[in-house]
């Protein structure tokens, strides 16, 4: 035992047990599901025909927000194009992936995005 503890050493000791209680209550909110966010990319359909296509967290604020209409949160596509309806809707494990297939389904022409709201069960 050493007759005194050098500074370093307490940080180190302080940084590792924070590091370590930090791992310990992320654990505890992934297992009760706090952390773990689940994206939808979700397709609309609008009054005039149109697609639109976006990601979310949640399904029902964000298309809460497009019909809210201009000046509000809603997509500038989607501003005065309403009512909506929910054609298509798919989970992702994360944003990035959720990104990932928004960007597909965009690129998609209109007749493809047809077809996958025809394949998912959501009839338009």
């Amino acid at each position: 035992m050493r007759p005194f503890v050098y500074l370093s050493d307490l940080q180190l000791l302080a940084t590792e047990r924070a590091s370590k209680q930090i791992e310990m209550i992320a654990d505890e909110l992934v297992a009760d599901k706090i952390l773990t966010m689940s994206w939808t990319v979700y397709i609309l359909e609008c009054a005039d025909g149109s697609l639109y296509t976006g990601i979310t967290t949640d399904l029902t604020r964000r298309i809460a927000e497009h019909g809210a209409g201009k000046g509000e949160k809603g997509a500038r596509y989607t501003s005065g194009r309403g009512p909506f309806r929910l054609v298509h809707q798919e989970s992702h494990k994360n944003r990035a992936e959720a990104s990932k297939r928004e960007a597909s389904i965009k690129a998609m022409t209109r007749a493809g995005k047809l077809a996958l709201i025809s394949k998912s069960g959501k009839q338009r």
